[in-house]
């Protein structure tokens, strides 16, 4: 995981006050980050499946240099979120996550939603 994730992190944790008022932010930041000493984490969000919406409707001829005609799929989050839930469960862990699998898991959603 990067910095930002484990201040975002944090900030959660601050704002839904969920830390001992004497804690300080680095301290939490520190303990956060040895919870995944010696390991990676690739994080994708809800944001990363919206995008691709954008990129879905570039290739599909839908925007053009000029801007939007129209959304080909026009996610929600929650859209986005099933998409992500979905990628987790069933990506194939040899191949792993990538922006392919992702828009292959927007295509199934909408056929399965038929949205």
């Amino acid at each position: 995981m990067h910095e930002h994730h484990f201040e975002n992190m944090v900030k959660e944790l601050k704002t839904r006050c969920l830390l001992h008022p004497e804690a300080g932010i680095d301290q939490v930041k520190d303990a956060l980050q040895s919870c995944f000493k010696d390991t990676i984490a690739v994080v994708w969000g809800v944001d990363d499946v919206l995008s691709l919406d954008v990129d879905i409707c570039w290739r599909s001829g839908l925007l053009t240099d000029t801007g939007f005609q129209k959304e080909k799929y026009n996610l929600t989050r929650e859209d986005a979120q099933a998409i992500l839930e979905r990628v987790d469960r069933y990506h194939d862990a040899e191949q792993g996550i990538n922006w392919d699998v992702i828009r292959c898991h927007i295509d199934m959603y909408m056929e399965d939603t038929k949205k």
